[in-house]
């Protein structure tokens, strides 16, 4: 394989990253809310870059079975740019004096008073690790993975 093709291929992950960065500047939420509010939290730019990465993800899902060559590579790139959103934007909130813990499949948010956290906390599902969970359960690069290193693994006993 030439190295124009390899370079090509690798730059086929980030491409969704890529799309998604014009993005962040649109008020994408004025779209999907008939209530005006007003934009005063920083996480919403990573909330944006977020929520066209999901859209890129589940559009590339739904479309992985005509070429799973070329798709799972976008498929894992906005799986990719997704993450770097999602987690970004809770690392952004907080920055702004709320407590965010990270459990397996859920994160919990809660404000900090005088430097203890308050009784209110809020339970999420954390869709990055669903995602990564569901996009190595699907990914045909994955499952070969797996299944060859379940063959190494019974191959060694």
């Amino acid at each position: 394989m030439s190295d124009v093709k390899k370079v090509f291929r690798i730059f086929q992950y980030f491409i969704p990253f890529f799309l998604s960065i014009p993005f962040v500047m649109v008020p994408i939420e004025d779209f999907l809310s008939e209530y005006p509010f007003f934009r005063i939290f920083p996480w919403y730019y990573c909330w944006r870059g977020a929520f066209v990465s999901l859209l890129m993800w589940l559009t590339i899902g739904a479309i992985y079975s005509l070429n799973e060559s070329i798709s799972d590579r976008f498929l894992w790139g906005s799986l990719a740019s997704f993450l770097i959103y999602h987690y970004l934007s809770l690392v952004v909130i907080s920055t702004q004096g709320y407590s965010v813990v990270l459990y397996p499949l859920f994160y919990t948010i809660s404000t900090e008073i005088h430097g203890t956290q308050s009784i209110f906390q809020t339970l999420y599902v954390d869709t990055g690790q669903l995602l990564l969970l569901l996009t190595i359960l699907f990914s045909d690069r994955s499952r070969n993975k797996i299944k060859n290193l379940i063959i190494k693994s019974k191959n060694l006993r």
